[in-house]
């Protein structure tokens, strides 16, 4: 059976196509626009140009998926247009355009999806945290022994924490500094969080990934797993590191740093030590969830 999933972002727009068959789960193809829907966001609406972006990516991405005779076909979207105060104005003016329906995941979804994959694909420490950053939000998810137990989402993500606070391409020592304030608010705001002592972080999405490129650059330590001294090197990267940057992690250049602060204020606040990049995603979560449970 051949599953084709396109990830409506704030930050980008990605078909990926799967092949399920005996049990197992194979990537067939991975094609990433980097629409960057939320910077179209005007006093919190999306507006026409916004749509008139997500169409055209939407349009050739769904052309692509139509050459591989797909079995089962989806389009999803999280907080890119769940956050926006015209939220089904936009997807039903897309979905008209597309004539394809669009299917918007709640925060709990999201965080919930995103925990099913890293479940399923990495040997979990008994206690710890996952999160996914995307451009409009980031998902933080408690887990003991392999078990969900609390879960938030929190409509801060890399490219939208980006607008608000830098001037230029990466942010100065001054703009990282209310960054860092702007963070330590989020996380001192959320209940369950509080006085949490958990030493273990391991992130899903692009902005973790990111982590590990830039670690490889940078060469600061040999691990698959990276500490915390290097989270937070690389979330003080500056204009002057923009050159290593544009090396490690190009199309993150805008919304490497922004994500950084985010884990590293994050690892601060709960005492972490250690953060694991996992290659799961929302993607394959939703997909065993929505696709292979229910189907």
């Amino acid at each position: 059976m051949n599953i084709g999933l396109i990830d409506l972002g704030s930050n980008s727009i990605r078909l990926v196509i799967y092949h399920y068959g005996d049990g197992q789960l194979t990537k067939l193809f991975n094609l990433k626009h980097a629409a960057k829907s939320i910077l179209y966001v005007k006093d919190n609406k999306m507006s026409i140009e916004g749509v008139e972006v997500i169409v055209s990516s939407l349009k050739e991405l769904i052309f692509v998926a139509k050459t591989y005779h797909l079995d089962y076909f989806r389009i999803f979207a999280t907080a890119s247009l769940r956050n926006i105060d015209n939220s089904k104005e936009t997807i039903a003016a897309i979905e008209s355009s597309i004539h394809h329906p669009i299917e918007l995941l709640s925060d709990h979804e999201e965080s919930s999806y995103g925990f099913e994959a890293v479940v399923k694909a990495e040997s979990l420490p008994k206690e710890g945290l996952s999160i996914d950053i995307g451009g409009g939000s980031m998902e933080i998810t408690y887990f003991v022994e392999g078990k969900l137990i609390h879960t938030t989402s929190v409509p801060v993500g890399s490219l939208n924490f980006y607008q608000q606070y830098v001037s230029n391409v990466l942010p100065n020592d001054a703009e990282q500094n209310l960054m860092r304030a702007h963070a330590r608010t989020i996380f001192s705001n959320i209940v369950w969080l509080e006085n949490k002592m958990i030493d273990h972080i391991i992130g899903i999405g692009g902005t973790s990934r990111a982590m590990v490129k830039m670690n490889k650059v940078l060469d600061f330590e040999k691990n698959i797993s990276l500490s915390y001294n290097t989270i937070s090197k690389i979330s003080r990267l500056n204009p002057a590191h923009a050159q290593d940057i544009i090396k490690g992690a190009p199309d993150r250049l805008i919304t490497l740093v922004p994500g950084a602060i985010l884990i590293d204020e994050l690892m601060q606040y709960v005492h972490a030590t250690t953060f694991t990049a996992s290659k799961a995603s929302l993607r394959e979560g939703y997909l065993y969830h929505k696709v292979l449970q229910e189907g």
